[in-house]
C-alpha cells in the first residue's frame, strides 16, 4: 500500500509535528506499506499561512498515484483539494475541534494570536471551513481520545462507525528516567530547589492562570520553589507573568523556548512535580511524555486527561487555585516519591508509537477496502 501525507514544516514542540513524524516512522518500520511524507511549504498572506499552488498541485499529483491519503491536521488547507480529486481514499485525524467547543476569546488572547499564525488560522473562518470540508470527505476519521471522538460525532452529527480512536504514543526509547541530579546540571537549573515544570503554548486554554497563581500561593510559605516553563514565546510568557505573578517571585520562574526533542527528557526527569492545568486537549502529549520520564503529575481532569493518567496522576478542577498549591506542596513534600514515579512510568507504558502506527496500518487497510 502506499500512503501519501501531506503536512507542514513545524516549529519544534508542535504536537503535531511529533504526531506525524513519529506516525510515519512507525509505519515505514512495517510491511506491506510504503510511505511518503509530502510537505508543504507555507507563505504568510493576510497574515494566516497558505502553501503555494505548485505545491499543492504536486501534493495533489502525488495522491493519484497512492492507494490512500492520510491527513495528519483536521485544519490542513489541502482540505480545500480534496473535493478536486476523484477516486480519492482519505483518512484525516482531527486532533482536536477546540476552534468549535471554544470560542476564540477563550482559547487566546490577543497578544498570543498577534504572534501566532497558525492559531489565527485555526480559529478563523476559513479554518473552519476547512475543518467541515475534510470531516466531509474523508472515508475514515482517527480521533487521539474518546473525548474528541464523542465531540467530533456530537458536533458534526457524524456516524460513529466513521471514527476510529487510536491514542497517540510516546518514544519510550527517548522519554525515559534520568536521574534527576544530573538532569539538573546538564539543563544548567538550581540542584537544591524543588522544581515544578510546565511544558506547553501560551494559549489561553492551556490555563496558565492557574498555574501562576498556585505558583505565587507556595511561594509565600517558602523560598525552596523553582518553576520551569518550557512554552513557544518568551513575549507572551513575560506578559502573563507580569500580569499574575508579583515582580519580587518572578525571578522564581525560569522559561525555555525552542528546546529540542532530544533535551526534553532531560527536563521532565530534572522535576519534582509536572503541573499542567489545561481546560482542553484533544490528547496532551506533554502529560504523556512527563510520565514515561517517570515525573508525578498533576493535571486537570478534563477533556481527554483523565484519559492518559487514570489512577496514576493527581487530577483537579482546573481552575481551582487551592487545589493545585495544595497538591504540589503534598507531592514534593510526600516521602513516597519513588512510588508515585512508577505509578507515572508504568502507566506510560500503555503508549507507544508502534502500537499507534499498527492501529493506523489496520485502518488504512479497512477503509482501503471499504472504497475499493
Amino acid at each position: 500500500m502506499k500512503v501519501m501525507i501531506p503536512t507542514y514544516k513545524w516549529h519544534m514542540g508542535s504536537s503535531l509535528r511529533v504526531y506525524t513524524e513519529n506516525l510515519a516512522t512507525g509505519l515505514s518500520n512495517l510491511p506491506d506499506i510504503e510511505v511518503r511524507i509530502n510537505r508543504l511549504k507555507l507563505y504568510r498572506a493576510f497574515s494566516i499561512p497558505i502553501p503555494s499552488v505548485k505545491d499543492l498541485i504536486r501534493a495533489s499529483s502525488e495522491s493519484l498515484r497512492s492507494d490512500l491519503v492520510h491527513i495528519p491536521l483536521e485544519g490542513s488547507v489541502f482540505n480545500f483539494v480534496l473535493p478536486l480529486i476523484p477516486n480519492i481514499c482519505c483518512v484525516l485525524t482531527v486532533h482536536d475541534i477546540v476552534s468549535f467547543v471554544l470560542n476564540t476569546s477563550q482559547n487566546y488572547d490577543d497578544n498570543y494570536l498577534r504572534m501566532n499564525r497558525f492559531s489565527r488560522y485555526a480559529g478563523s473562518s476559513l479554518g473552519k471551513a476547512a475543518i467541515k470540508i475534510g470531516i466531509s470527505e474523508a472515508d475514515s476519521i482517527i480521533c487521539p481520545s474518546q473525548t474528541i471522538c464523542t465531540a467530533l460525532a456530537n458536533t458534526f452529527k457524524i456516524s460513529r462507525k466513521r471514527i476510529s480512536v487510536i491514542p497517540h504514543g510516546v518514544n519510550h526509547n527517548l522519554f525515559r528516567p534520568i536521574n534527576k541530579m544530573a538532569a539538573r546540571q546538564l539543563i544548567g537549573i538550581p540542584v537544591d530547589k524543588r522544581i515544578i515544570l510546565n511544558v506547553g503554548s501560551e494559549a489561553r486554554r492551556k490555563n496558565l492562570t492557574t498555574l501562576f497563581n498556585a505558583f505565587a500561593k507556595i511561594c509565600k510559605n517558602s523560598d525552596n520553589y523553582v518553576l520551569i516553563r518550557v512554552g513557544n514565546n518568551e513575549e507572551a510568557n513575560e506578559k502573563l507573568l507580569s500580569k499574575y505573578v508579583p515582580k519580587e517571585k518572578r525571578n522564581k520562574i525560569l522559561f525555555f523556548s525552542g528546546v529540542e526533542d532530544s533535551m526534553m527528557p532531560y527536563f521532565y526527569s530534572s522535576a519534582d512535580v509536572f503541573v499542567f492545568p489545561s481546560v482542553f486537549e484533544g490528547f496532551g502529549l506533554p502529560v504523556l511524555e512527563a510520565m514515561a520520564c517517570g515525573c508525578p503529575v498533576i493535571a486537570s481532569n478534563t477533556s481527554s486527561i483523565p484519559e492518559i493518567v487514570d489512577d496514576a496522576g493527581i487530577l483537579l478542577d482546573p481552575f481551582s487555585v487551592d487545589a493545585f498549591s495544595e497538591s504540589i506542596e503534598s507531592v514534593i513534600e510526600d516521602s513516597d516519591q519513588l512510588e508515585l514515579r512508577r505509578k507515572s512510568f508504568e502507566q506510560s507504558k500503555r503508549f507507544s508509537w508502534e502500537k499507534c502506527a499498527n492501529e493506523t496500518l489496520k485502518l488504512y487497510m479497512d477503509t482501503y477496502r471499504s472504497v475499493a
